[in-house]
């Protein structure tokens, strides 16, 4: 996956992926994503962006 790839997860809903993490055999393939509207914690802490792994993630567009 892209830097610069929109994508969507059920839970957490539309991001822009910006940066590539981690590929390597022990676990699946991450991305930073920041989200469109991130979510906040009980304190009040925005959770954007997240490492996330590119197989919970839907491509909606692939970045140049």
């Amino acid at each position: 996956m892209k830097e610069g790839t929109l994508v969507h997860h059920p839970e957490w809903g539309i991001g822009l992926v910006l940066e590539k993490l981690w590929t390597d055999d022990v676990f699946p393939p991450g991305v930073l994503v920041l989200w469109n509207k991130p979510k906040t914690t009980n304190r009040g802490w925005l959770l954007s962006p997240t490492k996330i792994y590119e197989e919970e993630l839907t491509i909606i567009s692939e970045g140049e």
